[in-house]
């Protein structure tokens, strides 16, 4: 099958497209030099949902010299909260995308 997994830090699946439908329903990308690292979606309110954070460039000198390297998300409510690779709360020196999915 083909699909999306995401798995929460004690490796247990938490989202899986190959077993349910899914829709995107909300996205944006956090520019560099971002004082937060949090936004408030009120729209997923209510939803079953899966969230991706991934910066989307290279900064060749620093520690987050990977594109596409993934964040740890977290989810209050509607607030939503990533933490960049290299345990720093945002990246000053790259873009960070974020998807939501909702599923039914």
């Amino acid at each position: 099958m083909y699909g999306l997994q995401c798995f929460d830090v004690d490796g247990d699946k938490n989202f899986d497209t190959e077993t349910a439908a899914t829709r995107i329903v909300w996205q944006k990308k956090v520019s560099a030099g971002a004082s937060s690292n949090e936004v408030v979606v009120p729209s997923i309110s209510g939803l079953s949902i899966g969230i991706v954070a991934y910066s989307d460039e290279v900064d060749s000198g620093g520690p987050f010299a990977a594109a596409g390297a993934t964040h740890t998300v977290s989810v209050s409510g509607t607030t939503v909260t990533w933490t960049s690779r290299g345990n720093a709360t945002y990246c000053p020196s790259v873009d960070t995308n974020i998807v939501i999915f909702a599923y039914d």
